[in-house]
């Protein structure tokens, strides 16, 4: 998951001072529901500290600058998923779909509950 740098956050909020608090309860929100999906499906999640973010397959490497990555909007993604086995993807949930989880990190018999 990742979370935008206070530098971020105060930019936004000079740029979008009448949607900005919408839109920041709106994110906590979400976040913490993607924070249920993974915990309810076993998926490991990581919070880092650096903006250069170093993913190490089998078959690959990548680094992936998230300042570089952005091209000018701030929040363009949420959400990186990583399985050493495919590509990392790059997403922005407006709405977490706990099907897309499954199907990425191949979880076919993976059992869901409503909390």
């Amino acid at each position: 998951m990742i979370y935008p740098t206070e530098k971020q956050l105060k930019e936004a909020k000079e740029l979008h001072e009448t949607d900005f608090y919408v839109w920041k309860e709106d994110n906590d929100y979400w976040m913490s529901e993607l924070k249920k999906i993974a915990k309810r499906l076993g998926i490991k999640t990581i919070t880092v500290t650096k903006r250069k973010i170093r993913f190490i397959s089998n078959k690959q490497q990548n680094t992936v600058d998230l300042d570089k990555k952005e091209k000018g909007n701030l929040f363009n993604y949420n959400l990186i998923l990583f399985n050493p086995h495919k590509a990392p993807v790059f997403t922005n949930f407006v709405q977490p779909d706990e099907i897309f989880f499954e199907e990425y990190f191949d979880l076919k018999n993976s059992t869901s509950s409503e909390d």
